[in-house]
C-alpha cells in the first residue's frame, strides 16, 4: 500500500519550494543589477556638484543600478601633482569592481578618464556633464563617450537684463581670472559688439573684493551687475560662489544678475542660467538608455545645455521687479504664494477627512438607537 506525503511533510516540502524560488530570485535580481561609478571632479558638498548628482539620481532606478559615488576633489586640490597622485590611487580603488558604466561630472573628470580608461575602465560606457563649452576635441578621439554640453548662454541672460531694465546704460561684470573665468572672458569678447551703442560693459576682475564692494556700492540707477564665477580675488583670497554673491549682492545699490544657479538665493535676481540639477538629469537619462544596451556612439552629444530662466522672488521684491514681466516658464524661487497653497490643500484634506470620519460615527450611532 502506497502511503500519500503527510501534512507535515507536504508543509515542509513546500516551505522548501518557496525557499528555493526566493534565493533563484534573489540570484537573479543581483545578476541583472548594473554598476555605475558617478566620478565628481568636485568635492562632496560644493552645491554645483551636489546638484549633478541629485539630478542623475533623480532618474536612475536603485532597485537595479549599485551607484558607487566618487570625488577628484580637484577644485581645492589643483595641479598636476596631485592628479598624477590620484591616478595612482584609483589604480587600485576599484580594481575589483567591473563597471556597467561611468558617468563623469566637469573637466577634471573627464580629463582623468581620458589619461586613464583603457588602464582602469577599459570599454567601459562613459557619459559626461558640466563639460563647458564642449568641443568633440576634448574627447581626445576615444569612442563609447557621450555626453551633456554645459553651456552658459551670456547673450540669453544680458537680452533679459535689458528687457527687465530698459534705462541701464552700464553692465558691471564681476569675473575672476581663474581658467574658468578666462573662459567665461572670450564669450563675452565673441558677443560684445552686437550691443554696441546698447549698453557699455566694465570689468571688475583681477582685483580685490574690497574694490568689487566699493564699486556696487555706489552705482547709479542706470547700471546693473552681472556675476560670472567669482571664487578668488587679486589678493588670493578664495570664496565659494555663495559667499562672493552674498557680499556682492548686499554691498549692490542695483540689481545683479547671473549666469549659473549655484549663484541663485545667494543674491541675484536670476537670468538665464546654468543648472546644476539638469545637467545631471539629463546625463541620467543618457546612463539610462546605455544600461539598456545603447552605445554611447549612438546618442548625440547633447550641446543645447538644459538652461532655465529662474529667478529669485525676494530680490525680485527688492527692487519691484513685476513677475508678469519674466519670460514664460520662468523659475520663481521662495514665491510666498506657493506655500500658501500646499497648506491651504493640506487643510482642506484635513478638513474633508474630519467630515467623513463625524458622517460614518454618526451612522454606528444610528443603527445603535
Amino acid at each position: 500500500m502506497v502511503h500519500g506525503i503527510s501534512g507535515k511533510s507536504r508543509s515542509v516540502f513546500i516551505f522548501g519550494l518557496v525557499l528555493m524560488l526566493l534565493v533563484f530570485v534573489s540570484m537573479a535580481s543581483a545578476a541583472e543589477q548594473k554598476n555605475v561609478l558617478v566620478l565628481n571632479a568636485y568635492h562632496d558638498g560644493y552645491q554645483w556638484t551636489n546638484d549633478i548628482t541629485k539630478g542623475i539620481m533623480s532618474v536612475i532606478d536603485a532597485s537595479k543600478v549599485k551607484v558607487y559615488i566618487d570625488y577628484l576633489d580637484t577644485k581645492r586640490n589643483p595641479g598636476e601633482t596631485y592628479q598624477r597622485g590620484l591616478d595612482d590611487f584609483y589604480k587600485t580603488k576599484f580594481k575589483g569592481v567591473n563597471f556597467d558604466a561611468i558617468v563623469v561630472s566637469d573637466d577634471d573628470a573627464l580629463g582623468f578618464l581620458r589619461r586613464n580608461r583603457d588602464k582602469m575602465f577599459p570599454n567601459v560606457p562613459v557619459i559626461f556633464t558640466g563639460i563647458n563649452w564642449f568641443t568633440p576635441e576634448k574627447l581626445g578621439g576615444q569612442k563609447g563617450i557621450t555626453g551633456v554640453n554645459e553651456d552658459a548662454d551670456v547673450q540669453a541672460t544680458l537680452d533679459l537684463m535689458i528687457s527687465l531694465h530698459p534705462g541701464a546704460k552700464k553692465i558691471y561684470v564681476v569675473n575672476d581670472t581663474t581658467t574658468t573665468g578666462k573662459v567665461v572672458r572670450e564669450k563675452f569678447n565673441q558677443i560684445m559688439p552686437k550691443y554696441q551703442g546698447k549698453v557699455e560693459f566694465l570689468w571688475l576682475e583681477d582685483i580685490e573684493m574690497s574694490k568689487i564692494l566699493e564699486t556696487v556700492s555706489s552705482l547709479t540707477a542706470d547700471s546693473l551687475v552681472l556675476i560670472t564665477v567669482f571664487q578668488k580675488d587679486k589678493a588670493g583670497n578664495f570664496f565659494e560662489f555663495s559667499e562672493s554673491t552674498k557680499m556682492v549682492s548686499d554691498a549692490s545699490k542695483v540689481p545683479m544678475y547671473g549666469l549659473w544657479d549655484f549663484n541663485l538665493q545667494h543674491g541675484i535676481v536670476g537670468g538665464m542660467l546654468t543648472s546644476g540639477f539638469y545637467q545631471g538629469k539629463a546625463a541620467g537619462d543618457m546612463l539610462n538608455r546605455v544600461l539598456r544596451g545603447t552605445s554611447p556612439d549612438a546618442i548625440p552629444v547633447l550641446m543645447e545645455s538644459p538652461n532655465k530662466y529662474m529667478f529669485d522672488y525676494v530680490q525680485m521684491a527688492r527692487f519691484k521687479i513685476d513677475r508678469a514681466k519674466l519670460p514664460p516658464g520662468s523659475i520663481v524661487m521662495n514665491q510666498p504664494g506657493a506655500n500658501v497653497a500646499v497648506s491651504r490643500t493640506f487643510i482642506w484634506g484635513v478638513g474633508f477627512l474630519m467630515v467623513l470620519l463625524t458622517m460614518g460615527a454618526a451612522i454606528l450611532i444610528y443603527k445603535r438607537l
